[in-house]
């Protein structure tokens, strides 16, 4: 008696698509050679068409995860799963491209905070500079700068003494000038 040869194709198109071969064997046999026919021109052997049964079937799969895999569906798909996988996966890699673009490329992007003394900011203002008060880098570097009539002064901040302690390196103006805290929690000075 001679052993009888296995067809992986069809044994891998049962596998992929979970149905019970004896009673939907008509149906196997139809989308297998619908499958076979559909890929002549590549000249595969039966594992190589085994192998593509369980490639397309896993594009399926990723494409229609909560859609049931059966024979006549792989078969109604299997010109299009490997085309709108591709299509899928270039959607994806360019939403993360778009995504990466969104995200802020700072080194110095704030840290939210929920501080009391300067309301989750990391600085204080320290005091107002009247309007016409020049500060020694002004004088240093005169500018054709008007200030409008309406203008009060100009906010000098610091880095809050409480979440933002810089080190003693930074504790100056521009103008040369240091702050230094004083002797209530949270307060600053000019020194």
């Amino acid at each position: 008696m001679s052993e009888r040869q296995i067809d992986h194709s069809w044994e891998a198109l049962v596998k992929v698509t979970g149905v019970n071969p004896t009673q939907a064997r008509g149906e196997l046999n139809y989308t297998l050679g619908q499958i076979r026919q559909a890929t002549e021109y590549m000249d595969l052997g039966d594992q190589e068409l085994a192998m593509l049964i369980e490639h397309r079937a896993s594009l399926y799969r990723q494409l229609m995860p909560d859609v049931m895999l059966t024979p006549p569906a792989l078969w109604k798909w299997w010109d299009r799963v490997e085309g709108e996988a591709k299509r899928v996966e270039e959607l994806a890699v360019e939403r993360d491209k778009e995504q990466k673009e969104r995200t802020r490329k700072v080194t110095n992007a704030r840290s939210y905070n929920n501080c009391t003394t300067c309301g989750g900011d990391s600085w204080v203002i320290v005091r107002q500079r009247p309007v016409g008060v020049p500060t020694v880098w002004m004088s240093e570097h005169p500018t054709k700068y008007k200030p409008h009539p309406q203008e009060k002064g100009f906010d000098e901040s610091a880095p809050c003494p409480v979440c933002n302690i810089a080190p003693p390196v930074m504790q100056n103006f521009w103008d040369g000038r240091s702050w230094e805290y004083g002797d209530a929690p949270g307060e600053l000075r000019i020194a």
